[in-house]
């Protein structure tokens, strides 16, 4: 059993983060009071572990640090836990203006080179992703069109 929360802004408003810690305090106490344990406490998510390590209770939830993420003020960058890697399928030339991906969502901004990479929508990449992000191509990180 455990009783959480969960900081809405840990990484830019350190009031509001303890005033929510506060609150949690006094609900755990609460609980106590009535006989029922709280059993692990869990408020912390990736910022706040790292920037109030005295709210952490006993379970920190990184989430977002876990994948090579950061926020603001936090200075600590973690490794990223996952890299996902695939082959270059294909590389072709495109002129300024054509387009590119499912719905043409991509139109080059002018002449130059797209690589078509061997993974996608079928393997779980999330359609919101298209043209966000980037991939790492021979140690330069290359913008996303798809």
């Amino acid at each position: 059993a455990s009783t959480f929360t969960h900081f809405h802004s840990a990484e830019a408003d350190e009031r509001a983060t303890r005033t929510q810690w506060s609150r949690f305090e006094q609900v755990v106490e609460v609980m106590r009071e009535a006989g029922v344990s709280p059993g692990f406490l869990h408020a912390a998510n990736s910022a706040a572990s790292v920037l109030y390590p005295s709210l952490t209770a006993n379970v920190v939830r990184p989430g977002y640090f876990l994948y090579g993420g950061t926020a603001e003020g936090v200075k600590s960058k973690p490794l990223p836990v996952l890299s996902v890697k695939a082959r270059v399928a294909s590389v072709r030339d495109v002129r300024a203006g054509q387009t590119v991906s499912y719905g043409a969502t991509y139109t080059a901004p002018e002449d130059g080179r797209l690589a078509t990479v061997a993974i996608g929508y079928g393997d779980g990449l999330p359609w919101r992703i298209s043209n966000n992000g980037g991939a790492l191509v021979a140690g330069q990180i290359r913008p996303s069109s798809t």
